[in-house]
C-alpha cells in the first residue's frame, strides 16, 4: 500500500497545511522566526505526535508525512480483514517488505531485513527504519519457517531499485 503525500497549501505569510485524516497538518514559521514548526492539529495530544522544530519547511513536510504514515498504520490495526493473507499479499497490501518473525507476527520494512538467528533472536532485523506495521498471527496465513516467510511485493524491484536493497 502507498500512502497518498499530503497536499500542501501555501497561505499569503508562507506557512503550509495540508489536511489529515484526523486533523490538519501544519509547518508555520517558528516562533523565534528561525525555522519552521511543523504539528498535526487535532487537539487530541496523542503520544508521538508531537510538534517538531525544523530548520527548512520541506523537513517539517516531511516530517508530517511520517505523522500521516504513523496514522494509517494504526488504522490498519482497526480494520476487519476478511480472511488470512500470506506474507506476499502483505508485502502488496503495505507496499513495501514484510516478514514474519519467530512467534508468528508479521512486519513490514523499507529495506531488506536480515535474520540471522544469533543477531535477532527468532525476529528480522533492519538496518533501514521498520515501518511500524504490525500484523497478529492471527491474520497470516504462513506455516512455514520463519527464516523463509521474507515477501516482496510486486513492482519491488521496479520502484525501489538496487539502491533499496542495499539500506
Amino acid at each position: 500500500m502507498r500512502i497518498k503525500q499530503l497536499e500542501w497549501e501555501e497561505d499569503s505569510y508562507g506557512d503550509f497545511e495540508a489536511s489529515g485524516f484526523w486533523g490538519i497538518f501544519q509547518v508555520v514559521h517558528s516562533e523565534s522566526g528561525e525555522g519552521f514548526t511543523a504539528s498535526l492539529n487535532d487537539y487530541n495530544n496523542y503520544e508521538g505526535y508531537e510538534e517538531e522544530d525544523f530548520p527548512t519547511a520541506e523537513e517539517g513536510k516531511a516530517y508530517c508525512q511520517t505523522l500521516l504514515e504513523k496514522q494509517v498504520q494504526a488504522a490498519l490495526g482497526f480494520v476487519d480483514w476478511a480472511k488470512k493473507k500470506t506474507p506476499k499479499e502483505w508485502a502488496n497490501i503495505f507496499g513495501c517488505l514484510f516478514a514474519v518473525n519467530r512467534d508468528g507476527r508479521g512486519f513490514s520494512y523499507n529495506g531488506v531485513p536480515e535474520c540471522e538467528t544469533a543477531k535477532c533472536f527468532g525476529e528480522w532485523y533492519c538496518r533501514s527504519e521498520w515501518l511500524g506495521a504490525c500484523v497478529p498471527k492471527s491474520l497470516i496465513d504462513f506455516n512455514g519457517d520463519w527464516k523463509t516467510s521474507l515477501a516482496y511485493p510486486d513492482n519491488w524491484e521496479a520502484t525501489n531499485g538496487k539502491d533499496r536493497a542495499d539500506d
